[in-house]
């Protein structure tokens, strides 16, 4: 850890194994030991390169600002490099080079700066090398093998004080802890624009809702007046409430929808006769449906259980289906609803037409993504994009789940419920 004060030690055959890997033998040793001198009349003017390289990037400048700590940096700096030419590689050696990388690791001087720094000294080094022994090349040679050798040894040593010192894993924690506060910044400005687009949706929807309910208020009245709809103005007064209910069955699969997802929508279970509730809601759509010559059917056989379930947001979603049923399939088409127990004790709900059958994109959509940004401007089908979202999530609210049977001739939804039969 950061902060230790025994020292490190490594020990023999460890030493042994690492040099013996970098194949720093006894001749390169001596030839350290050689190049002593050479290394005392360089290292003032290394120190100065160093130091002025070091000082050009604000990453590592920012640990030198006191001139007086520079000088002292200056003074050690310049007796770690004449250790290469001692070149004992006993434990004191191994131990001094650690205690040093201990020291960088523990004031925050990132491994970057730090072994980078080897590199501005050995390019120097060797240039100053060059110019003194080039023209004898095979001293050149050995002395050049021994030097790289031994910073080699020297860098790797730093490697495991950075780890020895815990740094690496306080790097790897800061790290994550950014990504955690970023991911947190950004799930909190998703949230707040969430809850602002649902403040807007809810005032557009209250907006909506209260003169759509006016006109079919109005539209009933008049069809009370007159009340046959094949002639006018009966006609057009049963279109006025067939459409100003089609734009208020959207408006509350939208809301109905986020309520969902935010888990604020209410789940009332009782008793119910799916049979019975079925054919109601088979019944309340047969009229709409005759008007573009549709034919809905309803086969429940011998099936159709009694169950706990909320027998208002089933509605909804049989509604939903039966209308895109009609309104998305052309005239004449006929639509069956079915309703069969299953052997693992649940039951499905079977709405099926002879259509044309849904285009793939909306199937796609609703089978990969349940949580369909209802607001997307690709579904061109109104009641197929806020309408199935709404069919999908009200069926995940009831414990069940939404299916296509994407075998199937025509559009086919499966509603599949879970069934607890009444004692």
């Amino acid at each position: 850890m950061v902060g230790r004060a025994e020292p490190i030690s490594i020990g023999p055959e460890e030493r042994r194994e690492r040099l013996d890997y970098l194949q720093i033998s006894d001749a390169d040793r001596v030839a350290l030991r050689e190049l002593k001198d050479f290394f005392v009349s360089i290292a003032g003017e290394m120190m100065e390169v160093f130091y002025e390289h070091v000082l050009t990037f604000p990453g590592s400048a920012k640990f030198l600002k006191d001139p007086g700590l520079l000088d002292r940096l200056k003074g050690a700096q310049r007796e770690h490099f004449l250790g290469l030419a001692e070149a004992t590689h006993d434990d004191d050696y191994f131990e001094s080079r650690i205690s040093v990388g201990l020291a960088h690791a523990r004031v925050g001087v990132e491994p970057k700066w730090y072994l980078g720094g080897y590199n501005v000294q050995l390019q120097f080094l060797l240039s100053r090398m060059l110019a003194e022994y080039g023209h004898d090349l095979p001293a050149l040679g050995r002395y050049m093998s021994a030097i790289t050798k031994a910073v080699i040894l020297d860098m790797s040593l730093a490697v495991d004080a950075y780890i020895l010192s815990g740094y690496v894993e306080r790097s790897l924690a800061d790290a994550y802890y950014g990504q955690a506060e970023e991911a947190t910044r950004a799930l909190a400005e998703k949230a707040a624009e969430q809850r602002r687009r649902e403040q807007m949706t809810e005032m557009v929807v209250h907006d909506i809702r209260s003169p759509v309910t006016s006109v079919i208020a109005t539209a009933r009245a008049a069809r009370r007046k007159y009340p046959d709809d094949s002639q006018a103005p009966g006609r057009q007064f049963a279109l006025i409430e067939k459409a100003a209910t089609g734009l208020l069955a959207i408006v509350d699969d939208a809301r109905g929808a986020w309520t969902i997802e935010d888990g604020d929508l209410p789940v009332r279970t009782e008793n119910v006769d799916l049979g019975r509730l079925i054919r109601d809601c088979v019944n309340e759509i047969v009229p709409f449906a005759h008007q573009s010559q549709h034919t809905i059917e309803f086969d429940a056989g011998a099936d159709a259980p009694h169950t706990e379930v909320d027998p208002v947001l089933l509605h909804r979603i049989l509604s939903n289906l039966l209308v895109n049923a009609v309104r998305h399939t052309p005239s004449g088409v006929r639509v069956n609803v079915s309703c069969q127990a299953r052997s693992d004790g649940g039951v499905t709900i079977c709405v099926r037409d002879d259509g044309p059958g849904l285009p793939r994109r909306v199937v796609e959509r609703l089978v990969s993504d349940p949580a369909q940004d209802p607001h997307d401007a690709s579904s061109s089908l109104v009641g197929s994009g806020l309408g199935l979202r709404f069919c999908k999530l009200a069926c995940a609210r009831l414990g069940g789940r939404l299916e296509v049977d994407r075998a199937a001739s025509g559009a086919c939804f499966l509603i599949q419920l879970p069934v607890a039969e009444s004692g």
